[in-house]
């Protein structure tokens, strides 16, 4: 917090300030002010407004829908050129997994049944690159509500979100089993493989918590909590 003399309009450093007296001495014009009358004039500065278009390569767009509602969205991506290392490693993994499984058997059941943890690990890599490749988003923002849609490979999942029900729009801390991902918390790169933090963009309720855009950039994700808090909260 920054405090300025209103006699010669010069800052006031903190060595200068007496929290226990309530008083302020202005080192340039040596004039003493009550802290608590500068407190009373000072205005902090204003938070810079936020942009009314998602950030550029956040992997979301932005669209008007009926009614003019607001259609917020990240449609399918298709295949591309970065899910080839996924797809190549993931074919690998459950292949050398079938002929292991196949030669325990041989041997023994109960031998084989060691091998369910890394079936679901393949499985669970397969849905991801599925997901990756097929899935979608969409949240629509009428007066009223918030309408968010997910689309998995097999089903798809919509919940109506009454506004005046929720109670807070923020980033919440999520762990995941990746690489790649920015710490939030340290703003460093993790690069290696184990558990990662990231923001998790969330809509609370007093009943229960939405998460919402996981696959949006950390700059999205971002975009997306202040957007929110302006349309919702009118802040």
């Amino acid at each position: 917090m920054q405090l300025t003399c209103p006699n010669c309009n010069q800052e006031i450093p903190s060595l200068e300030i007496n929290v226990a007296t309530d008083l302020a001495k202005c080192p340039v014009c040596h004039t003493i002010h009550r802290l608590s009358e500068l407190m009373g004039t000072f205005s902090p500065a204003p938070e810079p407004e936020v942009s009314v278009t998602p950030p550029a390569g956040s992997k979301i767009d932005m669209e008007t829908g009926l009614g003019g509602s607001v259609v917020l969205s990240i449609k399918r991506s298709g295949f591309k050129a970065s899910h080839i290392p996924l797809l190549l490693f993931s074919i690998f993994w459950l292949g050398f997994i079938t002929v292991w499984t196949t030669f325990a058997a041989f041997g023994s059941v109960f031998m084989a049944l060691f091998s369910i943890p890394f079936w679901a690990v393949g499985i669970f890599m397969v849905r991801g690159l599925f997901i990756s490749i097929f899935g979608s988003q969409k949240l629509e923002i009428t007066g009223s509500q918030l309408i968010f849609t997910k689309n998995g490979v097999f089903k798809t999942k919509t919940v109506e979100i009454d506004q005046r029900e929720i109670v807070a729009i923020e980033l919440n801390s999520v762990v995941r089993n990746t690489r790649g991902y920015r710490d939030l918390a340290n703003g460093t790169n993790m690069t290696s493989y184990g558990s990662t933090i990231v923001g998790q963009p969330t809509i609370k309720t007093n009943i229960k918590d939405y998460k919402i855009f996981d696959s949006a950039s950390e700059a999205g994700r971002t975009w997306v909590v202040k957007f929110l808090k302006k349309v919702v909260f009118k802040k």
